[in-house]
């Protein structure tokens, strides 16, 4: 007999679900808050967005950074063999989402 809690037998709850789910949620928009400040940081001058768009911004420029990578390096592209330069792309590919979303223009002289 399997004591109770171990083995392939092991109840799981929807609490159990629920809160995985939440976790990965809020790792996506600190890890995403965290690439969209960097990629804030990489760019001259204040942009006027708040904590949201930022996140949103790191999220997809890792999106972005991490089809660059593929395109760049072929599909052998695998972002654990090379952190430093998913890092890398991820903040030049949220830099240019933060461009492109405060509306910076260049001036017409």
């Amino acid at each position: 007999m399997v004591p109770s809690g171990l083995g392939p037998f092991v109840r799981r709850t929807a609490t159990d679900d629920t809160t995985g789910v939440i976790a990965l949620i809020l790792l996506w928009l600190l890890s995403g808050l965290f690439i969209g400040a960097l990629g804030r940081l990489a760019l001259p001058g204040p942009q006027p967005m708040g904590y949201i768009t930022t996140a949103l911004c790191g999220l997809g420029g890792s999106l972005l950074g991490g089809i660059a990578g593929s395109v760049l390096f072929g599909g052998a592209w695998n972002a654990h063999h090379h952190p430093l330069a998913s890092l890398v792309l991820a903040v030049l590919g949220a830099a240019l989402l933060v461009w492109l979303v405060s509306g910076r223009r260049r001036a017409v002289y």
